[in-house]
């Protein structure tokens, strides 16, 4: 896990005991796999209930704001390219300089 992971945590007052962090650390979280985690993850985790939904909702919210900011590519663009854009260089839930969470980063697979 990195310490970005729990610096984000941190900054949405999503409260984690040591088994949390202890979990995190042993599945080897990034900002990028928790963004893809679903509340039965975090669960898993041992996220209490209430940082639990918390996250999930922060998480829910990031991703559906990134769905309505990238288009879905045209067949044509797709169709005629043949590179793979690059994953952009920020991870999700990263912060700007000035302090302030981003909570949605585009990825393309």
């Amino acid at each position: 896990m990195s310490s970005d992971v729990l610096e984000f945590l941190k900054q949405n007052d999503i409260e984690i005991d040591e088994t949390v962090i202890e979990s995190l650390k042993r599945e080897k979280v990034t900002l990028a796999s928790l963004q893809l985690m679903e509340e039965s993850d975090l669960k898993e985790l041992g996220f209490a209930m209430g940082p639990r939904k918390l996250l999930t909702d922060i998480i829910n919210k990031a991703n559906a704001c990134e769905a309505e900011k990238s288009p879905a590519p045209s067949a044509d663009v797709a169709s005629t390219s043949s590179e793979k854009p690059s994953m952009s260089d920020d991870l999700p839930f990263s912060t700007e300089e000035n302090g302030t969470p981003v909570t949605a980063v585009l990825f393309y697979l």
